[in-house]
């Protein structure tokens, strides 16, 4: 790999007169550290099975799985150094923080064994999409289908270990033309309950047209790790938000157990009522 690593910077400095710095390791994450450490024009190569070891002392902050946007909160766990987090258990980062958690054990490891994906695939995964058919204009028929798809995006989320920011509904209408609009949801949330809030807000700005709708889709944005909450240290009213959370997590393992339509809805009847509306 070493030799590699100078064929390329030999490369890059022929056709660009860049002496660049450059991080060779046995993993992306590794490798991609390295080269911000390097000096510069210098390269530094990580010996497999020292990765741990060179990724101990580096500031969280500087930490690709972290990054300064979530340094604040895992400083506020003790976790200032990427060994810092080899103090925990794996397992404990992967309940408390799911799979991003589990993503930033294994990477202190110095593991990296995700595939190269782009921001818009992440997207992809807090998207849901309903074709309707027949095509539909009934405003009580097309916020069912709001609701049902709140619940499928907020497991969705829930699954992940993770909170949007942002909401964006999308209407196709028979004759081809589309209507979106974004709404905010201001702590960030994966309650089916408060998605559908948003939702509907959204739905309320962007279904203006007498036509019929033929599909709806429904993306979160703005997506964030789930916030860790030790309940012992929460007020009331965040107590009983994480005790909402337990009775989703247990609707979601109906859910996934249960045929479609089976499982329990917490909270609503089927013709969903937003909050503050009373209507269905």
């Amino acid at each position: 790999m070493l030799d590699t690593g100078r064929r390329i910077k030999g490369e890059v400095f022929s056709d660009t007169g860049l002496d660049i710095s450059l991080g060779v390791a046995a993993s992306r994450l590794v490798s991609h550290v390295a080269s911000r450490s390097a000096k510069r024009a210098h390269m530094v190569d990580v010996y497999p099975g020292c990765e741990s070891s060179f990724l101990a002392p580096v500031e969280i902050g500087h930490f690709p799985p972290a990054g300064e946007k979530y340094a604040p909160m895992l400083a506020g766990l003790g976790i200032r150094r990427v060994g810092d987090i080899l103090l925990f258990r794996e397992e404990l980062f992967t309940y408390c923080l799911g799979p991003w958690g589990k993503r930033l054990y294994r990477g202190a490891l110095g593991e990296d064994s995700s595939p190269v994906r782009t921001s818009a695939r992440d997207d992809e995964r807090a998207k849901v999409t309903r074709l309707l058919q027949p095509d539909l204009d009934d405003r009580g028929l097309l916020e069912s289908f709001l609701y049902d798809m709140s619940e499928e995006l907020g497991q969705s989320l829930r699954a992940d270990r993770r909170i949007a920011g942002r909401l964006r509904v999308e209407l196709t209408y028979a004759d081809g033309n589309i209507s979106s609009g974004t709404g905010r949801l201001p702590q960030g949330s994966s309650d089916d309950l408060k998605l559908f809030d948003c939702a509907g807000e959204v739905f309320d700005r962007v279904f203006t047209r007498r036509v019929r709708v033929r599909s709806i889709s429904m993306q979160g944005s703005s997506l964030e790790p789930e916030p860790l909450q030790l309940e012992l240290f929460l007020a009331e009213s965040k107590k009983k938000e994480l005790r909402r959370r337990r009775i989703h997590d247990a609707l979601d393992r109906l859910r996934t157990e249960l045929p479609r339509g089976v499982a329990p809805v917490f909270g609503r009847s089927v013709a969903a009522v937003r909050s503050g509306s009373g209507q269905p």
